[in-house]
């Protein structure tokens, strides 16, 4: 794609601000969609409430017009033929989900063991373990749920209470266009200097070739070597809000847990022998291991050491301090959707360097929505389907880790689930959508509709991925070479203390609670994994402990 000699005005930027907040706002109230059709008192009505943030809620309209037609004859409540399923959209759960009209709910960050033993929310074991038999399919919801994810909605008595909503992971997005344009790609003799179509590739962090991410940086040195050339040829290696610091902040949790891989699971359930755990940092930036540790419930703290803490520190400082980003990414005012916009437009204007990489959560394509539609009228080959917008692997932090599968953290922490309040004589109707929005073809719909996957373990048929856009197949192929850790534990320890093992407060030091705002002091990777690694003992673990 060359650059495009028509100046971005300001009407886009202006567009999107007026749209406030999407995908990490605050709770607010919840609304009823202009989308719903009037009642009709002669059918039975289901009343949905769905985060309208990152994947927004055109899956579920999507969903419910064949849920409602496949159903328009079968009668869930006497007197009653048909269903009406009525979406209300909200920005956040309310503080008491009793006392709202909604009967189902898809949200996320949700501390859901808080909600089940607080009898908030409805056992649905039955329908997770029976046959879905619906559209032929004969096996259960639970036969499709991955490991990681029954794990964890699998109650320590074998009980289902909630299903998981949507996966994402922080990480970072890589405008392919703009890398072929500009001889981007790494070749096999290490240097930046190919297209995409290069028969003499690197083998990507995967250590293969032939595969998904091949001329990609397979090492954060290689990362640091492709930034360097950007700068030389006139790019901007990556942009991210200035504004919300969180978005760095659960990039680099993301980098920690490719580190970690197995062992990232510690953090969440304080257990395990734990094999990285930092002695010292030598002067040349390697470290020193401790023995393998074992870690219990008891001294979870001693996770908090974990080298994966430092080598992302110490990514994210390597990029600070060789200025290797736009600059409104140091801007206090930039919003993630302004940050977006400048991604996508970048290399359409005049006034600013293109921009090859963003930070960002894996739906933003879906917030991004109104910037592609104005850019469709206005260039060509501009819109989702059109641009090579993909996710890019994560670079291994060291040479001896490249070849390992990457390990993806879900930043979501979705669930879907029936509200405990619910009529007995709708259960079966709560029960019976719930079901019908975990058959494969709903799945795939969801896919389709969103970019994004849910929890679920399904094979993409081949000709369903070659309908998708580049940046829905990058997912699929992240996902499929990658093992999905979730951060959170169905212990006592973790759901009484949720906000304190947010994936946020890993890195929160006196020196503020997010690595950008540190960096920007001044201090340097070493200073803030040293405060971070001894911010619990044994004296301050131990009140976590108590029941």
């Amino acid at each position: 794609m060359s650059k495009k000699a028509r100046r971005f005005t300001c009407i886009a930027c202006a567009s999107l601000m007026a749209l406030g907040m999407v995908g990490c706002g605050s709770p607010s109230a919840t609304t009823s969609s202009d989308d719903n059709p009037e009642v009709n008192s002669e059918m039975s009505q289901l009343y949905v409430s769905n985060f309208n943030g990152g994947v927004g809620t055109e899956w579920l309209y999507a969903a419910r017009a064949r849920f409602e037609e496949a159903y328009k004859d079968y009668s869930f409540e006497e007197g009653k033929k048909g269903v009406q399923v009525i979406v209300d959209t909200n920005k956040g759960l309310p503080a008491d989900i009793a006392a709202t009209r909604s009967e189902i709910y898809f949200a996320e960050n949700v501390n859901l063991y808080d909600y089940i033993y607080q009898g908030k929310v409805l056992e649905i074991t039955d329908i997770v373990t029976e046959s879905l038999d619906m559209n032929g399919e004969t096996e259960s919801i639970e036969d499709k749920l991955s490991d990681e994810y029954k794990n964890f909605f699998k109650t320590p008595n074998g009980k289902y209470y909630a299903l998981p909503h949507y996966r994402s992971t922080y990480a970072l997005t890589y405008d392919r266009d703009l890398f072929d344009e500009k001889d981007l790609f790494i070749g096999a003799d290490g240097e930046v200097n190919q297209k995409s179509t290069s028969t003499s590739l690197s083998k990507g962090p995967d250590g293969k070739s032939g595969t998904y991410d091949d001329g990609l940086p397979a090492t954060y040195a290689e990362f640091y070597n492709l930034c360097y050339n950007m700068t030389r040829r006139g790019v901007s290696p990556m942009h991210w809000s200035g504004m919300y610091n969180f978005y760095t902040t659960l990039f680099l949790a993301a980098l920690k847990a490719d580190f970690e891989g197995a062992e990232n699971k510690m953090f969440y359930t304080f257990e395990g022998t734990a094999t990285k755990l930092v002695d010292t940092i030598n002067s040349d930036g390697t470290i020193t291991y401790k023995a393998p540790t074992t870690i219990t419930k008891a001294d979870g703290y001693k996770a908090y050491e974990s080298a994966g803490t430092y080598y992302a520190l110490d990514f994210f400082y390597n990029i600070i301090k060789n200025e290797y980003y736009y600059t409104g990414a140091m801007n206090e005012a930039t919003t993630h959707l302004d940050a977006q916009a400048d991604f996508l437009l970048s290399n359409y204007a005049e006034t600013m360097a293109p921009i090859a990489m963003l930070v960002e959560g894996s739906w933003w394509p879906h917030e991004s929505s109104s910037t592609f539609q104005q850019m469709e009228s206005r260039y060509s080959n501009a819109s989702l389907e059109e641009r090579h917008l993909a996710l890019m692997p994560y670079p291994k932090a060291t040479t001896a880790q490249v070849g390992e599968a990457q390990t993806i953290v879900d930043t979501s922490k979705s669930a879907a689930f029936i509200n405990a309040t619910i009529k007995e004589e709708k259960i079966e109707l709560a029960k019976t959508f719930m079901k019908f929005l975990h058959t494969e073809e709903s799945l795939v719909e969801f896919l389709l509709q969103t970019n994004m996957t849910r929890g679920f373990d399904f094979e993409v048929p081949t000709d369903v991925y070659n309908k998708l856009n580049t940046f829905a197949k990058s997912v699929v192929d992240v996902l499929k070479n990658g093992n999905v850790v979730l951060p959170m534990d169905n212990s006592t320890l973790y759901y009484k203390n949720y906000s304190t093992f947010d994936l946020e407060q890993i890195f929160a030091t006196s020196y503020g609670t997010h690595p950008l705002v540190a960096l920007k002091k001044g201090y340097t990777s070493s200073q803030i994994f040293e405060k971070a690694r001894y911010k619990f003992n044994q004296a301050t673990w131990g009140p976590l402990l108590s029941e």
